[in-house]
């Protein structure tokens, strides 16, 4: 089964048309997409739903991508981010990417081929550092044990 079956996108942009054009695309590829029109409706939606690929618009009324996207990053640490601008000067990308806030910055108009490519990459990308966190995770509890025993030994040892 394809990846793209299980993942999912959320696209946050205030310009419905672009929502619903970048949604088709995505759609059409296989990937379960959330769309929202408000930055802060969608803030909502990263505490209750998991995704694999976050893309929002660099300017939006209410809040503007990078501050989304900061915002969005402690409920969504695995999830890749993307910009997506059509009038962002290379301040903003040099911010972005600086800041950690995005790991792709895209274009308007965007290229369909490249847009799938950049998300099939996030997608993989977030995939590979959920499961080197669950096997750090599924490591360390391995190593609580051993900890707990070294406790008991050195308390025997200290008491005699």
């Amino acid at each position: 089964m394809k990846p793209e079956l299980h993942s999912k996108i959320l696209l946050v942009d205030d310009e419905t048309s672009v929502l619903r054009a970048l949604s088709r695309v995505l759609t059409y590829a296989g990937y379960q997409v959330v769309t929202s029109s408000c930055p802060k409706d969608a803030l909502a939606m990263v505490k209750t739903q998991s995704f694999d690929v976050i893309i929002a618009d660099y300017r939006m009324p209410e809040m503007n991508g990078v501050a989304f996207l900061r915002k969005s990053r402690p409920n969504q640490p695995f999830a890749c981010h993307f910009i997506l601008s059509g009038d962002a000067d290379i301040d903003d990308v040099i911010e972005c990417m600086n800041d950690d806030v995005a790991e792709r910055f895209l274009r308007k108009p965007w290229d369909n081929k490249r847009l799938l490519d950049e998300v099939s990459i996030g997608v993989e990308k977030r995939h590979k550092n959920h499961l080197l966190s669950v096997a750090m995770n599924n490591q360390l509890q391995k190593q609580q044990p051993n900890r707990s025993e070294e406790r008991r030994v050195g308390k025997e040892c200290r008491s005699r």
